[in-house]
């Protein structure tokens, strides 16, 4: 059974990225360098993401495909979770 982990989540006030908890990573087995699965909406439940990313520096995820969606100090939510095994990469 895969496990899915909800988060409400700030989006940096400097930069358009946020941070996956490492606790969290760590209970995915992921860490920087690695994918992982997300869903983001706004806090309000408007969808913005649905896909894969990948941990930067740390835990943060920073991609253009991604942080374009995102505005600079808003409340997001977010599910992670591990990606298919046919594209996790270690």
């Amino acid at each position: 059974m895969a496990v899915k982990v909800p988060l409400h989540v700030d989006v940096y006030d400097s930069r358009p990225w946020f941070q996956i908890p490492k606790s969290i990573a760590k209970l995915l087995g992921r860490r920087s360098g690695h994918g992982i699965a997300v869903t983001i909406s706004k806090a309000e439940g408007e969808p913005l993401y649905h896909g894969l990313a990948k941990l930067g520096s740390g835990t943060e995820i920073y991609q253009a495909h991604i942080s374009k969606r995102l505005k600079k100090g808003e409340k997001i939510r977010v599910t992670a979770s591990r990606p298919p095994e046919r594209t996790v990469k270690q």
